[in-house]
């Protein structure tokens, strides 16, 4: 099996991924995560209004 990775991961620009209706973030690239200084795991729990 070939390991694939997301174009979104390699990016140097900050990008979320989120559910349109319950503005859940379901991934932030790690330019994202260096930016706002949220892990991965903190990330999944916020949503596009939290503060």
């Amino acid at each position: 099996m070939k390991n694939i990775q997301c174009p979104v991961d390699e990016t140097h620009s900050p990008i979320l991924i989120y559910d349109k209706e319950s503005l859940e973030i379901i991934e932030a690239n790690p330019a994202a995560r260096a930016l706002y200084g949220y892990s991965e795991d903190e990330f999944g729990l916020m949503t596009l209004t939290s503060k």
